[in-house]
């Protein structure tokens, strides 16, 4: 068989994420502390798989999907605060909207960042040793 594996990174840089003081933040509540790939870390791990194939897809297209989620956001508006009150509650619900909110403007000024070519996707094709 063959493993496919897609993941946002940084064209040039990998980090670890601490989320200390920020677990309150919608990105942080899905990944948490983590380690940031860098485009090229995952070409690193060929032991027992072997890369076929690699692409680095710019993060315009991320970036044009996230705008579309936050439009989407804002028309579902209605349908979203009772879904954010039965959640966190109603004192949290407009707080939360709020944090979705930003989360998805990050979103689309980070893979905006340099016309897409600092945060991008990449694709790694494996294939067994």
């Amino acid at each position: 068989g063959m493993f496919f594996l897609q993941t946002t990174a940084h064209d040039e840089l990998a980090y670890y994420l601490e989320t200390v003081g920020l677990k309150h933040i919608p990105g942080n509540v899905i990944a948490g502390d983590k380690l940031c790939l860098s485009a090229d870390v995952p070409l690193n791990f060929q032991k027992r798989l072997a890369i076929i194939d690699f692409w680095k897809i710019s993060g315009d297209h991320f970036k044009k999907t996230a705008e579309k989620w936050l439009a989407r956001f804002y028309y579902n508006r209605q349908a979203i605060l009772p879904a954010l009150e039965k959640s966190y509650g109603k004192k949290m619900a407009w707080t939360w909207f709020q944090r979705w909110r930003f989360y998805l403007i990050n979103l689309i000024e980070q893979f905006g960042l340099n016309r897409g070519q600092s945060w991008i996707t990449c694709q790694y094709l494996y294939k067994k040793k």
